[in-house]
């Protein structure tokens, strides 16, 4: 029921909260977004239910209890997209998939009155898609079988990775650098 969905979604943003509290929250909102894309797709609202969401939602995701929450998601999408050789990458694609929908799908930048916020946001997710093309050269593929039903075919990031063909040793090696680091080979 993506209206219900929609319901706790505002509830959630209405919800007075600390920093640390919103930096979670927030996260949580934009990931539960690739659910309801979904569900919206099988079983669609009114016009007039989904702009007044669309209002609603992104006049509250910027204001001033939510927005250190959407600026951690972007700055930690970046953060994994800067990982992307090693352990990041998938993780990168996720957030940037989210964040793609949230801009395409869910936020209405006039109901912000701050173009400021909506040229900040879209330069954010430029300097994204410069890292992850950036580390693709070296980055461990996302398997098709990996990558979600509901990312549309646009999304470029998840095949941009240059050597489609690394062995899973390899791709393992570099998922769980972690593990390794520092273990003697030898």
């Amino acid at each position: 029921m993506p209206q219900e969905d929609m319901i706790k979604i505002i509830e959630k943003l209405e919800k007075k909260k600390g920093k640390k509290e919103a930096v979670l929250e927030v996260g949580s909102v934009l990931d539960s977004l690739p659910s309801i894309y979904v569900e919206l797709k099988s079983s669609p609202v009114s016009v007039d239910i989904s702009e007044g969401f669309r209002a609603s939602f992104s006049r509250l995701l910027v204001n001033e209890d939510n927005l250190g929450g959407l600026r951690a998601y972007v700055g930690k999408c970046s953060n994994y997209a800067e990982r992307g050789r090693l352990d990041g990458f998938e993780v990168a694609c996720w957030m940037r998939s989210v964040l793609q929908i949230l801009d395409d799908e869910f936020m209405d930048w006039d109901s912000v009155g701050s173009t400021s916020l909506e040229v900040t946001f879209h330069e954010d997710l430029e300097d994204i898609d410069e890292i992850i093309k950036d580390v693709s050269d070296e980055a461990p593929p996302v398997r098709s079988s990996d990558i979600p039903d509901w990312v549309p075919e646009g999304y470029w990031w998840w095949s941009s990775p240059v050597r489609q063909d690394m062995s899973e040793e390899e791709k393992r090696t570099r998922l769980e650098y972690d593990h390794l680091d520092g273990v003697y080979d030898g």
